[in-house]
């Protein structure tokens, strides 16, 4: 045994020094695509070897290619131009294309290639047969399904594998539809289809061409706006009269459901109307096995006969039918069987649905004419009836462009409880962030105004006091007015009464002595502390949450325990200095 393997080894050795001993003989070697063919260069000439060093192509030319279509062959560059070699070296098509185009997928070839010459192509398969005559354009893309395009003369062609021609379109094709065996073609500037033998099936009269039903065994065509419906035999299922079409999940039951400004109606696959567009949504899926159509109108689910008579009204959630043909309504979260309970319970909804949505569009109504007020009033009375996402999204925007950013902050925290997707809940987070630092914002500037206006009116008081103004009380304080206003100092003449007694309550405040002219600075210090509120925004804490937080987590996800918040809150939560009180904790 040991024999054996010690002979194997030898071998193996051996066959590798083989390989090197020929690998040496070239200045460059280099796998092909195979791994049993390798390209070699000498003097700067490529040719190819298999991997025992039998020359395949002698290493004389510019450049050179493998491709495996169904069989190998070299693409060979020479003087600038490519031609084809087989793996013994034999040439097939001889070096004088300009180009050459290959159709694959991966190392997937599907056995034809183009080649150009004088501004021309020919499309060949795997054994080199000329299938087209020169054209100014090709198309290989779909050569896996055995055709191509090609335009000569300005007019389109489509020929098949074996080089026949099918159709000629002068001004433009369609072969997505080719696997189902038909293409469009346009001649005139209208759109036909035939089948992949040329026979014309829908003659060149619609301004455009739809396969994406093909599947189903239909057409869709176009003639001006309005869509209509052929089958692959070519007879006109529906004229165009409609938007669009819905086939899936309605053609096994024999109907083609339409639409038209947004609403949903029902034919049959004869063409014949079952129920005119007026719907939000249809459903036949189980339903029509029984006779019925679930129909969706202003939100809420109904069910109606094939022969369009009501048979439940359009009032609930959602609708279903059992397999022993009892027909159940969901209200709220609940299924329940249909009849004079639910209906009085549906009648309720209804009416609630209607209030709600004639508020909510006076609200829509007033919000695109930036009447902020009248809008929030709308709004807010549709959210008596319902609430919903967008009534409080909208609620919160109303209060933001009115600069009640903190209310609005509550709204939109309100809408995430009726958000039906990621994409709203972000929305409504980007707004909350985007809110509370408008908030920040204004309660810094009021701050800023504030301090300036308590400034200016301790002046004035100042300014009074010290030119002897008594400003106590009821009549005394009416009279330290007057006689201010007559006092000559800077702007006397025009305050307000109620400015000066605004005034002269901030400077008792700040411990000015009333009835006199002096100011006690000692007492102001005290009187100043004594009349402190506590900041409303921090609640006095001096610290407030950071939503804005940018600090990292690294990916990872958790919680951790905030003493200051005293309960569990996300990785990022940090606290900042309150931006109101600068971390004083009072105003």
């Amino acid at each position: 045994m040991k024999k054996i393997i010690l002979a194997l080894l030898l071998l193996s050795i051996g066959n590798e020094l083989n390989a090197q001993l020929w690998k040496d003989r070239y200045d460059a070697v280099a796998y092909a695509r195979s791994q049993t063919i390798y390209y070699v260069n000498k003097n700067n000439k490529w040719g190819a070897c298999d991997a025992d060093g039998n020359v395949l192509v002698e290493p004389m030319h510019e450049d050179i290619f493998l491709i495996n279509m169904k069989r190998n062959y070299f693409l060979i560059k020479n003087n600038g131009a490519w031609g084809i070699f087989d793996l013994k070296g034999q040439q097939i098509v001889a070096p004088s294309y300009n180009g050459i185009k290959i159709r694959d997928s991966g190392n997937n070839y599907y056995g034809y290639f183009a080649l150009l010459k004088d501004d021309k192509w020919v499309i060949l398969d795997s054994n080199c047969r000329t299938l087209t005559p020169p054209a100014w354009y090709i198309s290989l893309s779909y050569a896996p399904k055995g055709y191509f395009l090609i335009c000569e003369v300005n007019k389109f062609s489509v020929y098949d594998s074996n080089g026949n021609k099918i159709v000629t379109g002068d001004d433009g094709y369609n072969l997505s539809g080719i696997q189902y065996g038909y293409l469009g073609f346009m001649n005139n500037k209208k759109w036909g289809v035939c089948d992949t033998s040329g026979r014309i099936i829908i003659e060149p009269t619609y301004n455009e061409i739809n396969f994406s039903v093909i599947n189903f065994g239909y057409i869709k065509v176009r003639t001006n706006e309005k869509w209509g419906v052929c089958n692959t035999q070519g007879r006109t299922i529906i004229s165009p009269a409609y938007d669009d079409y819905v086939f899936n999940n309605f053609v096994d039951k024999g109907c083609i459901a339409v639409k038209n400004d947004g609403k949903f109606g029902l034919c049959d696959i004869s063409g014949k109307k079952i129920i005119s567009p007026t719907y939000d949504d249809l459903s036949v899926h189980v339903f029509f096995d029984f006779g019925y159509i679930a129909v969706k109108d202003n939100g809420k689910w109904g069910i109606i006969s094939k022969e369009g008579q009501q048979v439940v009204p359009c009032g609930f959630k959602d609708v279903r039918i059992l397999n022993n043909g009892i027909i159940q309504v969901k209200i709220e979260s609940q299924w329940v069987d249909y009849g004079k309970n639910s209906l009085s319970l549906a009648n309720s909804e209804i009416e609630n649905n209607n209030l709600y949505r004639k508020y909510y569009n006076e609200g829509e109504s007033f919000f695109e004419k930036q009447e902020w007020k009248k809008s929030l009033k709308n709004y807010k009375l549709a959210a008596t009836y319902k609430e919903t996402f967008d009534v409080n999204y909208n609620i919160a925007a109303c209060l933001y462009n009115s600069k009640n950013y903190k209310e609005a902050i509550q709204y939109f925290a309100r809408s995430i409880d009726y958000a039906q997707s990621q994409n709203e809940i972000d929305l409504a987070r980007e707004n909350i962030a985007k809110s509370e630092r408008a908030y920040q914002n204004q309660v810094q500037r009021r701050q800023e105004v504030g301090t300036a206006v308590v400034g200016a009116l301790l002046n004035v008081a100042g300014a009074a006091l010290s030119g002897g103004i008594g400003v106590s009380n009821g009549d005394s304080e009416y009279q330290a007015w007057m006689q201010y206003r007559q006092s000559g100092l800077p702007g006397a003449a025009t305050i307000s009464f109620e400015d000066f007694k605004r005034a002269n309550a901030r400077a008792a405040a700040n411990g000015y002595q009333i009835g006199n002219g002096n100011s006690n600075s000692s007492s102001s210090s005290n009187n100043n502390s004594s009349s402190r509120k506590t900041c409303h925004y921090c609640n006095g804490k001096g610290t407030v949450v950071d939503n804005n937080s940018s600090v990292p987590t690294f990916g990872l996800s958790g919680t951790k325990y905030c003493e200051e918040c005293k309960k569990d809150v996300p990785l990022s939560h940090c606290h900042v200095q309150c931006p109101v009180c600068k971390g004083k904790g009072y105003e």
